[in-house]
């Protein structure tokens, strides 16, 4: 009778769950810190190498992308490939994009419960 194997040892992916603001608020961190803000960045060789053109009216459109939402204002979800493209090229990180739908179920009586106890 053949040997049964014994189970590779396999280390599951790793997965963190942001929203789209914790990722833009981490992103514009990393530009402060690393390029002294956005405008410089958008005046280097990096933001070239992410796949970006060199024109005033791209780099007009990506400062307006990278601005934060005032205090209280929503967040509006900008265009997620551009995202992807700056944490792949500045930070070397590959995010992706999952929409969960979250059911839920609703149950209804002809009449009022009484409250349950314990």
């Amino acid at each position: 009778m053949p040997k049964r194997k014994e189970p590779v040892n396999i280390r599951p992916a790793t997965e963190w769950n942001y929203t789209y603001k914790e990722l833009l608020v981490h992103l514009r961190s990393q530009l402060d810190t690393r390029y002294g803000g956005v405008a410089k960045f958008l005046g280097t060789e990096d933001y070239l190498a992410c796949g970006f053109e060199d024109n005033p009216k791209q780099e007009a459109k990506m400062y307006t992308y990278l601005s934060l939402p005032a205090e209280g204002e929503p967040v509006r979800t900008k265009s997620f490939p551009v995202l992807y493209k700056l944490y792949k090229g500045i930070l070397g990180v590959e995010i992706s994009s999952k929409i969960k739908v979250v059911r839920t179920q609703e149950l209804h009586s002809s009449n009022e419960l009484e409250t349950i106890k314990s």
